[in-house]
């Protein structure tokens, strides 16, 4: 009843010499490759099956298990002695994996092949590759429609997009000659670094780099793709991953150094104990409670090859902002990246981990979620919670000037504030706008808010003090479009315009860049 008919034999595909083992893991590897047989597979007793009987010539790959049964204990091809209803698939290949797929038109449309060399040679002729094989015998499609596109594209969009384009179709398009594909195009996917470089084999390198980093975001490698090769320039900055230079060429604002000196008693111990941990090279979680800041996978999307996770190895210290915000189940997938990234048990795969964030404010969006559920989905529920080591911080920077307001926040927060039912608490009758109606209600808030706006209209200090939020976009708009009509001064419309730095020689005009 739960059988499947015909039964189907997987036919394995590889290329010369990459067969693939199974051995457990205490297994030597050096025992495990001297097995009698271990290099035999399905695709290499083809080849010697077809050396040894003229009449398993006439046989397809796919359509030997037709006609010979495949003995998995002595890896051989045996004759059958009645007809069978077995049917045979070999492996799918895409056609970004290159030989491997051209392998396997091959094998699906040449007779009584009996090496790899074999396969290659069409008409007498050994050609060095796979590709060329189809080629010659007519068995794969020209690159003509992605070869117009590119051809097109190059007449309107610019070196930087055409590279992301050539990227997006090595990974989606199936290409079959990208080699041809990237000698016809490759000036024009150069032409922004040849302006600074008149070294032809420089601004190739710089252009497969920044492919090559295209292609790592997308999960993929340039060298499965068939292009020359990146060399080894000696410059550890151009052989980082794009993420990882990025990173390291943002410049220090000496603004932020300048806070240091600003901390009070309880954010200078919080800053010192971390730091120590940093320089120490120690693995440590910390939660910063402070009150004065403004379908999940089970692992995160990053490969352990790509950009990000290079990124993440190098780097001492990861500052996770607002977290009490943030589902458990995101904390968690993070830690479990960062264990596989790191190859290290440790929480965070030993990392410094700095979160931030306070419980009195707004937790997790779990949509139609109880109670119970947005609470658990908090990172206090987390395994990860015992693990932390809290840093308290409790003074209010933002409302020293109204402690009265701070404490009032506070018994909030703490549920200590006389409430109404279980979901209101009331406020403070010198801090409510009373509602008559929408209209009257909202010109008394502007009111309140800019007083004598027709005096202060011109003063910086006076608007940026002061402001209005709202729950809806549609409520800010409104405001905004009340708070315009209340300016003293006539409308003026001002336009923006991009401009490249650093452009003398003016390669992105005005009119292109907007």
């Amino acid at each position: 009843m739960f059988g499947v008919y015909p039964a189907v034999l997987q036919l394995q595909l590889h290329l010369p010499n990459m067969q693939s083992v199974t051995y457990n893991e205490e297994d030597n590897l050096e025992e495990v490759l001297s097995r009698p047989g271990s290099n035999k597979t399905t695709l290499t007793e083809y080849f010697t099956k077809n050396r040894e009987e003229r009449t398993a010539r006439k046989i397809l790959y796919r359509e030997f298990p037709e006609h010979y049964r495949w003995i998995k204990g002595r890896k051989v091809w045996q004759i059958r002695k009645q007809a069978s209803g077995q049917i045979g698939r070999i492996v799918y290949a895409n056609p970004s994996e290159g030989e491997r797929y051209f392998l396997r038109v091959l094998l699906n449309h040449v007779r009584g092949a009996t090496s790899y060399e074999d396969l290659r040679t069409v008409a007498g002729v050994m050609y060095s590759t796979f590709r060329e094989a189809c080629e010659k015998r007519g068995l794969i499609e020209t690159d003509k429609s992605i070869d117009d596109c590119l051809t097109e594209s190059i007449t309107f969009q610019m070196p930087c997009a055409l590279r992301r384009l050539f990227a997006t179709i090595l990974v989606f398009c199936e290409a079959t000659h990208i080699r041809g594909l990237w000698d016809k195009h490759k000036d024009a996917l150069g032409e922004d670094f040849s302006w600074d470089n008149n070294n032809t084999s420089t601004v190739d390198q710089m252009v497969l780099r920044d492919i090559g980093d295209m292609l790592h975001s997308m999960g993929k490698d340039i060298k499965d793709y068939g292009l020359p090769s990146i060399c080894d320039v000696g410059d550890s900055s151009i052989d980082m991953m794009k993420e990882v230079r990025e990173e390291q060429s943002v410049s220090i604002d000496q603004d932020h150094l300048d806070i240091f000196d600003s901390l009070n008693k309880e954010q200078r111990q919080g800053f010192d104990e971390i730091i120590q941990h940093v320089f120490a090279n120690k693995s440590q979680v910390f939660f910063c409670v402070s009150i004065d800041q403004d379908h999940l996978d089970s692992m995160c999307s990053f490969t352990k090859q790509s950009g990000t996770a290079e990124l993440l190895r190098r780097v001492s210290l990861i500052i996770w902002d607002e977290v009490a915000m943030t589902k458990r189940q995101c904390v968690e997938t993070l830690d479990r990246s960062l264990q596989d990234i790191m190859e290290c048990s440790l929480p965070f795969g030993g990392k410094v981990m700095v979160f931030g964030g306070d419980f009195r404010q707004v937790l997790p969006v779990v949509p139609r979620g109880t109670r119970a559920q947005v609470t658990d989905a908090t990172l206090q529920r987390s395994y990860l919670w015992d693990k932390i080591k809290k840093i308290r911080l409790s003074q209010n920077m933002r409302a020293q000037s109204d402690p009265w307001f701070s404490q009032y926040l506070l018994r909030i927060g703490n549920g200590t504030e006389e409430t109404i039912g279980d979901d209101y608490v009331r406020l403070p009758v010198d801090i409510v706008i009373g509602y008559t109606n929408t209209d009257v209600a909202v010109n008394t808030l502007i009111f309140s808010v800019f007083p004598s706006l027709g005096e202060h209209a011109t003063s910086a200090a006076y608007m940026s003090g002061r402001a209005i939020l709202s729950t809806k976009n549609e409520h800010v708009d409104r405001l905004n479009a009340m708070m315009i009509e209340r300016f003293p001064s006539e409308e003026k419309v001002y336009h923006s315009f991009d401009t490249v730095v650093d452009d003398p020689s003016n390669h992105f005009p005005i009119d292109f860049l907007n």
